[in-house]
C-alpha cells in the first residue's frame, strides 16, 4: 500500500474552505522537502523512539499469535487441496455497464447515460443494486481463487523440499513469483535452508503480514503513547509554524486564483496597535548573569548554560555552592524565557498590524494579515497531513522488519524456510549457458577443474543453436592441454577462468606463424600439441589424415613425372 498523500485531512463536519484547499494543493505540487524534514525532526525527538518500540512489540505479538494458530491447524489437520474455481458467468462489475452508460467513477460505476446525461436517482439506485450483487459474486470468486493459488504455491514449494533447490512455479501462479525492483522481471527462488522439523516449516509470506493500518490503532491506545498523541499535530505545528507559514505565503504570492471567492476583511478589524510587554524586574540573560556585572570577578570558567564551573583562581565549587548558583540560574532563566515568549507574541502581532492595510496582490486586494491567517489554517492541515504520512512511512519500515523475520523469537525463527532470490538471466550465448551449470552464483567464472564437464555441457547444446556441439568431441588429453594453455596464458589465476577469457580462447581462430610464440587460443593449442607429438613420434597421421597424405603424395609424384622442359617453361613464365 502506498503512503497517504500530502494534502489536507478531511474535516470532521465534512466542510472545507476552498481557499485553504487550494493552498494545500499548491504546497503539494511545489514538493518542498524542507517543511517535511522539519516535521520529521520534531517527530523523531517527540515520538518515533517510543513509537518504534511499541509498534514492534505489538506487531511481533500479533505475528507470533497468528503463527501459533496456523501451527496448531497444521498439526491437527493436514493442509487440504483447494480445487480450482470456475469464474462467474456474469460479467465483471467494471464491465457490465460499458455499452449503455458513460462517465464511470473509480470503482467502475456509471454516472451518466450513453448521451452523457447524469443518471436520475431511480436509475442510479437500480444500477447500484445490480452492481453490488455482481461485485459480491466476483469478490467471492476471487477469494476462492486466491485460496487455490495459495494451495498451488504451498505444494510447489514442498515438491522437492531440500536445501539449494529451485522452486518451480506452475503456470497458473507465475504472478506470485517475486519481481526484481531493478529489472521488473520475475526472480528465481532458491530454497537455501530447510528447518529440521520439516512438518512445521513455514515460509515468511505464509505468516500474517503486518501493516501500519493493522498495528497503528493499537499503538495509539498504549499507555506509553496515549499522552504523546494528544495534541501532537498542534505541538508539531507550533514548532514549525514560522517556516510553514512563510513557505505558504511565498507560494501564494501573486497568485490571484488562490484567493478567488474570498472577501477582504474590513479595515475596522485592524484594532489598536499592540504594545510591547513590560520588562520584568531584574531581567538578565541567564547565560551571562555570572560572567558579567557584579559577579564577573568571582568566577573564571562556565558551562554552555552559563553556570560557573570554577572560582576565580581555579578553585572548584562545592556542591552546596553549585546548588545555590543553579537555583538562581533557573529562576533567572524562567523570567528570561517568559519575557522572550511575550516579545515573540508582540512582534507577530505588530507585524500583522503594520501589514493589515497592505495590498495582498490579488484582484480582491486581500489584506496581508488576512492572508497570513488563512495560511496558518492551511499550515495546520499541511502539518497534520505530513505527520500522518511520516507516521505511515515509519510504520511501513517497522512492519517490513517484522515481516522479514528480523524480530522473530527463536522458537519461530528456527522454523522459517530461508529463501534466496536471484535475477532471472536471458542467455543467448552457448558458452555462458554452459558456464552457468557450474556458476550458480553468477560470478561469470568457472574452475579449470570442471573443463571436461564444461565441454560436455557445450555438446549437450541446451540452447539448441548447434554452433558449439563439436567442442564436446575433444578428448580428455586435449581438454587437459586447454587447461594448461589457459594457466600458461595467465587466464586462470587462482584456478578459475573468466567467461570473457574462456570465450575468446575458444572462438578465436588465428594461428601465429611467428616461431616460438606460445598458443593464444584453443586452435593454436591443439595444433602446437599435435605438432609436438608428431615431432616426437614421427607419426604423420597426427597432422594429416591418411587420405590427406595420399592426395599430397600423389600431387608430388605427378610433379616428378612431368617433363623437365615443360616445367622449365612454366617456371620461365612465372618468373616473367
Amino acid at each position: 500500500a502506498s503512503s497517504p498523500s500530502v494534502g489536507r485531512p478531511d474535516k470532521k463536519d465534512g466542510k472545507s474552505d476552498p481557499v485553504v484547499e487550494r493552498i494545500c494543493t499548491k504546497f503539494k505540487e511545489a514538493f518542498d522537502m524542507s517543511v517535511e524534514e522539519s516535521v520529521k525532526s520534531f517527530l523523531e525527538a517527540e515520538l518515533f523512539s517510543d513509537y518504534a518500540a511499541v509498534f514492534t512489540s505489538v506487531a511481533v505479538a500479533e505475528r507470533v499469535g497468528a503463527w501459533r494458530v496456523l501451527d496448531r491447524q497444521r498439526k491437527t489437520k493436514k493442509v487440504q487441496e483447494v480445487p480450482k474455481t470456475e469464474p462467474p458467468i456474469v460479467p465483471k462489475p467494471t464491465e457490465m455497464f460499458l455499452d449503455e452508460y458513460t462517465n464511470f467513477n473509480d470503482e467502475g460505476f456509471p454516472q451518466a447515460d450513453a448521451d452523457g446525461k447524469p443518471l436520475d436517482k431511480k436509475t442510479e439506485g437500480k444500477l447500484r443494486k445490480e452492481f453490488n450483487i455482481t461485485k459480491k459474486i466476483w469478490e467471492k470468486f476471487e477469494q476462492e481463487q486466491n485460496k487455490h493459488f495459495e494451495w498451488v504455491l504451498y505444494r510447489a514449494r514442498r515438491e522437492i523440499f531440500e536445501a539449494d533447490t529451485l522452486v518451480d512455479y506452475p503456470a497458473d501462479i507465475q504472478h506470485l513469483r517475486p519481481v526484481s525492483m531493478k529489472s521488473k522481471k520475475a526472480l528465481k527462488v532458491i530454497i537455501r535452508k530447510v528447518p529440521t522439523d520439516v512438518a512445521r516449516a513455514v515460509f515468511l509470506d505464509e505468516l500474517k503480514q503486518m501493516t501500519p493500518e493493522l498495528v497503528d490503532p493499537k499503538c495509539r491506545k498504549d499507555k506509553k503513547l496515549v499522552n504523546v498523541f494528544k495534541g501532537l499535530n498542534q505541538r508539531c505545528f507550533k514548532s514549525v509554524q514560522d517556516r510553514v507559514v512563510d513557505k505558504l505565503m511565498a507560494l501564494t504570492k501573486g497568485d490571484a486564483s488562490i484567493w478567488e471567492g474570498m472577501t477582504a476583511s474590513k479595515k475596522k478589524d485592524k484594532g489598536k496597535e499592540p504594545k510591547p510587554p513590560k520588562e520584568p524586574k531584574g531581567l538578565v540573560n541567564p547565560k551571562e548573569m555570572f560572567s558579567m556585572g557584579k559577579d564577573a570577578d568571582k568566577y573564571e570558567s562556565f558551562d554552555d548554560a552559563g553556570l560557573p564551573s570554577k572560582k576565580a583562581g581555579g578553585d572548584e565549587l562545592s556542591e552546596k555552592e553549585l546548588g545555590a548558583l543553579r537555583k538562581k540560574h533557573e529562576a533567572a532563566k524562567a523570567v528570561w524565557d517568559k519575557n522572550a515568549e511575550a516579545m515573540k507574541t508582540y512582534e507577530s502581532a505588530l507585524k500583522a498590524f503594520n501589514a493589515s492595510d497592505a495590498d495582498g496582490g490579488g484582484d480582491d486586494a486581500i489584506p496581508m494579515a488576512q492572508k497570513e491567517k488563512i495560511c496558518r489554517d492551511a499550515g495546520q492541515e499541511v502539518v497534520a497531513s505530513l505527520v500522518m504520512k511520516l507516521l505511515y512511512d515509519k510504520g511501513q519500515d517497522l512492519a517490513s522488519e517484522v515481516n522479514e523475520g528480523k524480530k522473530d523469537p527463536e522458537e519461530l525463527a528456527d522454523l522459517i524456510v530461508v529463501q534466496e532470490f536471484q535475477e532471472e538471466e536471458i542467455i543467448t550465448d552457448p558458452i555462458l549457458k554452459a558456464i552457468r551449470k557450474f556458476d550458480e552464483e553468477m560470478t561469470n567464472k568457472i574452475s579449470t577443474d570442471v573443463l571436461r564437464r564444461f565441454f560436455d555441457a557445450l555438446r549437450d547444446d541446451e540452447l539448441g543453436t548447434g554452433t558449439h556441439i563439436f567442442y564436446g568431441e575433444l578428448s580428455d588429453p586435449e581438454v587437459a592441454w586447454a587447461g594448461e594453455s589457459l594457466r600458461d596464458m595467465g587466464k586462470a589465476s587462482g584456478g578459475a577462468v573468466a567467461y570473457a577469457d574462456l570465450k575468446g580462447f575458444l572462438e578465436e581462430q588465428d594461428v601465429s606463424d611467428v616461431p616460438g610464440r606460445p598458443p593464444a587460443n584453443l586452435v593454436s593449442t591443439l595444433m602446437a600439441k599435435r605438432m609436438d607429438n608428431w615431432l616426437g613420434g614421427a607419426e604423420v597421421t597426427q597432422l594429416f589424415s591418411p587420405r590427406s597424405w595420399r592426395l599430397k603424395l600423389e600431387e608430388e609424384a605427378n610433379a616428378d613425372r612431368r617433363p623437365k622442359d615443360d616445367r622449365s617453361e612454366k617456371k620461365d613464365k612465372k618468373d616473367k
